[in-house]
C-alpha cells in the first residue's frame, strides 16, 4: 500500500510501535548513554527528511521549557503573535485525546489528512535511509522531525517550540538560532533523567540559552537563578526577568493594566505565565524586525520594562484556550473541575484554584436548594512520588472545614479499541491496580498522621457530608481513626471508563467487576450536583476528556 492511501488510524499505529515501553526505558537510563549525541543525529535526521538547520531557523523560533507553565506559556505567547498577524506554528506535549494536538498551525491541531500525508512523507524518508542496525528514531524525537517538517513546508514564520523534557539534550534543542528563549518556573522533576537537585535541573533547563540570543525567564529561586546566570554568561547570552504581574502599573487611561486584565487561562499562577509571554512576544516582533535588537550581554539581575499594551496583546491574552490546565467542564449533574499538574507546586496552585472554583459554585448551588458533594480523582504517571505529589492536597485540608466526601483512584490507561491515540506503552497494564492500591494507602496515611493535625485554619468552606454512596464503602478501614482528618472514604474502580461512568451516573455502568478483585460502589443519586477535581497526571486528564467526550 503507497503512503498516500495510508489513514490517520494507520500513521497512529506505527507512530505508537516507535515508543518505549517501561523496560526499554531503565535499560537506556541504566546504559548512561552520552546524551550530546542525541543532537548530533538530531541534526542528521534533519536532513534526512529535507530540512536544514537554516530552513529550521528561518521559521522564527520561540523556545520554551521550564517545569512549571512552560505549556501555558507557550500557548499564551502563540495566541499573541497570531493576533499580531504571524503565521504561527506551536508544537507541545503531550497529548490530551488526539497526537495531532501535538502540531498546530494557527492556533488549531493540524487535520488528520494533514498529519497523515506528513507522517508517512517523514516515515518513509527515514525508513529508506536506515543503515544497517539502525532504528528509526523514538516517538518524541520523531514527532519533532515531523513537526518541523509541516511548519518549514507550510510557511510558518512564527514558531512556538515547547521542550520536551529538560532542554539542554531535548532533540527540540537542535534549534541553534531561536530569535528569543523563555524559562518559566523552575522546580524538582524528572530527576531520574535531570539531576535531584534544583541547580542540576536549572544547569539542564539553561542549556536551549544560545550565544546573543535574548532569554527572558520568570522570577526564580536564588540557586536557579545563579545556575542561569552562569550558564548565560558562559554562552554570552543576555538574560533578562520578566516583571512580576503585581508590579505592573497602569500605563495609560485607556490601557487597563494586565492585572485588570481577563487572561483566556484561568488559575491565579497564569498571571506570571501572561507576563512572561508578554515579553517574549516583544522581543521577538523586535528582533524578527532586526536581529541585532537585544543581543548585548546582561550582568546581574536585568528585570525587563513593562508593555504597553495594544489591542493585539490583550485579544491574544484574552483569547487564548490551554485545555486540560484549570480547566472546567460541566455535564448533568457534575462539575469536573480539571488540572495535568504533576509536580508538588503545581498540585498545590491547582487544588487552590478547585477549591476557590468550587466553593463559588457550591454557594450557587445551595441557594437554589441543591445538594453538592466534592470529589477527588487523582492518578501519575512514570515514578513521581505519590506522597509528595498528594502532600498539598492534604496540607490544604489539614485545620480546614472544607473536604473532600470521597477520593477515586483508578487506572490511566483506556482500551486501544476506544482511543488508538491512547496506547502508551510506558505503562504497563498489569501494574495499574496493584499501584492504585498503593496510591490509597498512602491518601489514607496522608489524612491518618496525628502530626498534622496541629494546624489551624479559618477555612469555613465546605463541610464534609459524609459518604456519597448508598449501601457500602469500597474500602476496608484499617488504619486507626483516632487522630484522623477524617475518616477517608476510598473508592478504587478496575477502570477509568467505570469511574467515568459512576461519575456520570451512567446505565451502563457496572456495580463490581469481580475479576479485579476490587469491588465499586453503588451509583450517587442524581439528585445530588458533585464537583469533580481531576488531577495528577496529563494522561489521566486527556483520557477522561475522551470518555466525557469534551470539545476544546
Amino acid at each position: 500500500m503507497s503512503s498516500n492511501n495510508k489513514s490517520f488510524k494507520e500513521a497512529v499505529l506505527a507512530l505508537n510501535s516507535l515508543q518505549s515501553n517501561a523496560a526499554q526505558i531503565e535499560a537506556k537510563r541504566q546504559q548512561n548513554k552520552k546524551q550530546s549525541d542525541n543532537l548530533k543525529l538530531m541534526t542528521r535526521s534533519l536532513s534526512q527528511v529535507g530540512v536544514t538547520l537554516d530552513q529550521l531557523n528561518g521559521i522564527n523560533i520561540v523556545h520554551i521549557t521550564g517545569t512549571k507553565g512552560k505549556g501555558s506559556t507557550a500557548a499564551l505567547t502563540e495566541s499573541i503573535l497570531r493576533q499580531h498577524g504571524y503565521k504561527t506554528g506551536f508544537y507541545s506535549s503531550p497529548h490530551l485525546v488526539e497526537v495531532r494536538e501535538r502540531i498546530r498551525l494557527q492556533g488549531s491541531p493540524i487535520s488528520q489528512e494533514m498529519f497523515g500525508s506528513y507522517f508517512w512523507k517523514v516515515y518513509d524518508a527515514l525508513s529508506s535511509q536506515l543503515e544497517e542496525g539502525e532504528q528509526l528514531p523514538f516517538y518524541f524525537k520523531f514527532l519533532t522531525l515531523m513537526a518541523f517538517k509541516v511548519f518549514v513546508s507550510e510557511g510558518v514564520n512564527a514558531a512556538v517550540i515547547e521542550v520536551g523534557i529538560g532542554g539542554r539534550y531535548d532533540t527540540t534543542n537542535v534549534i541553534t538560532q531561536p530569535l528569543v528563549c523563555g524559562i518559566t518556573s523552575l522546580g524538582i522533576d524528572h530527576t531520574s533523567l535531570l539531576g535531584n537537585t534544583i541547580e542540576e535541573i536549572s544547569w539542564q533547563k539553561a542549556g536551549i540559552m544560545k550565544y546573543m540570543c535574548p532569554t527572558v525567564s520568570v522570577p526564580q529561586p536564588g540557586a536557579a537563578l545563579h545556575v542561569l546566570q552562569e550558564c548565560a554568561q558562559e554562552v554570552r547570552a543576555p538574560l533578562f526577568e520578566a516583571p512580576p504581574f503585581d508590579a505592573r502599573q497602569r500605563i495609560s487611561d485607556t490601557l487597563p493594566h494586565l492585572g485588570e486584565l481577563s487572561v483566556g487561562l484561568s488559575g491565579d499562577v497564569q498571571q506570571k505565565n501572561a507576563s512572561l509571554a508578554v515579553q517574549l512576544s516583544r522581543i521577538f516582533m523586535e528582533r524578527q524586525a532586526d536581529r541585532r535588537k537585544w543581543t548585548t550581554p546582561t550582568h546581574g539581575r536585568c528585570t525587563l520594562p513593562l508593555v504597553c499594551l495594544s489591542s493585539q496583546y490583550m485579544q491574544g491574552l484574552e483569547k487564548c484556550k490551554w485545555p486540560g490546565r484549570f480547566h472546567k467542564t460541566e455535564r448533568e449533574g457534575v462539575t469536573y473541575y480539571v488540572d495535568g499538574a504533576h509536580t508538588s507546586d503545581s498540585i498545590g496552585e491547582a487544588f487552590k484554584w478547585f477549591r476557590q472554583q468550587s466553593t463559588k459554585e457550591r454557594q450557587r448551588l445551595e441557594a437554589a436548594n441543591k445538594e453538592t458533594r466534592t470529589i477527588l480523582m487523582f492518578n501519575r504517571t512514570g515514578t513521581r512520588a505519590v506522597c509528595d505529589l498528594l502532600e498539598p492536597i492534604a496540607s490544604g485540608l489539614r485545620g480546614s472545614e472544607f473536604k473532600f466526601d470521597a477520593t477515586i483512584f483508578c487506572p490511566i490507561l483506556i482500551s486501544s479499541e476506544d482511543n488508538t491515540d491512547s496506547n502508551d506503552r510506558r505503562i504497563v497494564p498489569e501494574l495499574q491496580l496493584s499501584e492504585i492500591r498503593s496510591h490509597k494507602d498512602t491518601w489514607i496515611h496522608l489524612l491518618s498522621n496525628p502530626s498534622t493535625t496541629t494546624h489551624k485554619s479559618h477555612d469555613s468552606t465546605h463541610k464534609s457530608h459524609g459518604p456519597i454512596y448508598k449501601s457500602h464503602d469500597s474500602i476496608s478501614k484499617s488504619h486507626d481513626s483516632t487522630h484522623k482528618l477524617h475518616d477517608p472514604v476510598v473508592h478504587l474502580f478496575p477502570s477509568l471508563k467505570s469511574a467515568i461512568q459512576w461519575l456520570s451516573r451512567d446505565p451502563d455502568y457496572c456495580l463490581s467487576e469481580c475479576s479485579t478483585g476490587v469491588i465499586t460502589p453503588e451509583l450517587v443519586d442524581a439528585d445530588v450536583h458533585l464537583q469533580v477535581f481531576i488531577t495528577g497526571s496529563l494522561y489521566l486528564v486527556g483520557n477522561s476528556f475522551f470518555y466525557l467526550k469534551e470539545k476544546f
